[in-house]
């Protein structure tokens, strides 16, 4: 685990909560960004994907391949681009 500086405010806050909770302060704070970045990870790759497939009408479809697999993968790899076309 990484360590993070809170300001004391919110470091006594999250403490209460866990106590009230029974979790750590390390569990709420990992569900936290866990939380924020499901949310954001899916809103920046559909914007991603808008913005490839706006610039890509006019291609190859390779493209539409990639956010198909993208989809089901959370590691998938750009199309590979031939720069002959």
């Amino acid at each position: 685990m990484r360590p993070i500086r809170l300001p004391d405010d919110l470091a006594d806050r999250l403490s209460a909560v866990g106590k009230a909770e029974g979790r750590s302060p390390d569990a709420l704070v990992a569900d936290a960004v866990r939380s924020y970045l499901d949310k954001n990870d899916s809103a920046y790759r559909t914007e991603a994907q808008r913005q490839s497939k706006a610039v890509a009408a006019q291609g190859s479809g390779q493209e539409d391949r990639f956010w198909e697999s993208a989809s089901t993968f959370d590691t998938a790899e750009p199309p590979a681009t031939n720069a002959a076309e």
